[in-house]
């Protein structure tokens, strides 16, 4: 797989597991090359990726130039989300887009109200369509994450791991959660510090 503008990324997947958030900045090595562009993986990833990208088609331009994607999920209904979205919308815009992608992963009721507060609270983030539904849904089972008025809908009655709001951080060259609980980290101040 190549790279466009001479950049070699190295992913070394055996430092990923039990990474804290403080320390992400070391997952991933981007180096110059003016005779060929490659990203190198380590041979587990690669399978992950493939899986990732081919089954969430809305995720590949936000994990191809990020090296962190925050997966959002929430709604506008959810009062545990409303402390939660201004500060992890302050993070974002205090990050270069280079380091820290969010994709909003919406549980709203309707497209108007998923569009009403993306728009109004959450700036230049990504989001997965109202209406791709199955893609949408697919990425709520893959991470066992959804509210608890969707699981049954979902199928996920004994699978639902996490309720809403959560952020799954994902290191972009390995495709490996960081974290499931970035939530806490946005509450207290400590998402993506150095």
């Amino acid at each position: 797989m190549r790279l466009l503008g001479g950049s070699e990324l190295v992913a070394r997947g055996s430092t990923v597991n039990g990474v804290g958030i403080n320390r992400i900045n070391n997952i991933v090595q981007i180096h110059h090359s003016t005779s060929h562009d490659i990203i190198t993986l380590p041979a587990t990833a690669y399978n992950r990726i493939n899986m990732l990208t081919t089954s969430f088609p809305s995720l590949v331009q936000h994990m191809s130039t990020s090296r962190v994607l925050g997966l959002y999920f929430a709604s506008a209904w959810c009062p545990d989300c409303t402390p939660v979205t201004p500060k992890l919308k302050s993070i974002f815009e205090n990050q270069p887009a280079s380091d820290f992608s969010v994709v909003y992963v919406s549980s709203d009721n309707s497209e108007q109200q998923m569009m009403d507060v993306f728009q109004n609270q959450h700036g230049k983030w990504g989001m997965i369509p109202f209406g791709n539904f199955e893609e949408r849904n697919n990425l709520k089972r893959h991470f066992g994450v959804c509210a608890g008025k969707e699981a049954m809908g979902l199928g996920m009655t004994t699978t639902r791991k996490y309720g809403i709001p959560t952020l799954v951080l994902i290191d972009c060259a390995t495709q490996e959660v960081l974290t499931y609980d970035g939530v806490t980290d946005v509450m207290n101040g400590s998402l993506l510090q150095k």
